[in-house]
């Protein structure tokens, strides 16, 4: 499903941008 899909990918993004932004 493409919703799910835009939900692991936007999930995948915030985590990994947490990840890169430690300071937050």
């Amino acid at each position: 499903d493409e919703s799910y899909s835009l939900v692991q990918i936007t999930f995948d993004h915030f985590f990994v941008f947490l990840v890169r932004e430690p300071d937050l």
